[in-house]
């Protein structure tokens, strides 16, 4: 098997408590955003991992930003 030269993305993780799946994707876009605003890195959406009624662990890729 040949070794891939490309490291794997950086992934950061980030609970949210949430009334609705309208409500969960509008807290992702802002948290994507807000990331975006202060890091200079976007976050791309990898996982979702329920953690009991209206909590929810997103995985995130971090990817280079678009020029």
């Amino acid at each position: 098997m040949a070794k891939s030269s490309e490291k794997s993305p950086e992934k950061k993780t980030h609970d949210f408590v949430f009334t609705s799946d309208a409500d969960l994707n509008a807290q992702i876009a802002a948290h994507q955003a807000r990331h975006e605003a202060e890091h200079g890195q976007r976050l791309a959406m990898d996982a979702r991992r329920p953690l009991g009624p209206g909590k929810a662990r997103i995985t995130f890729r971090v990817v280079d930003k678009r020029r």
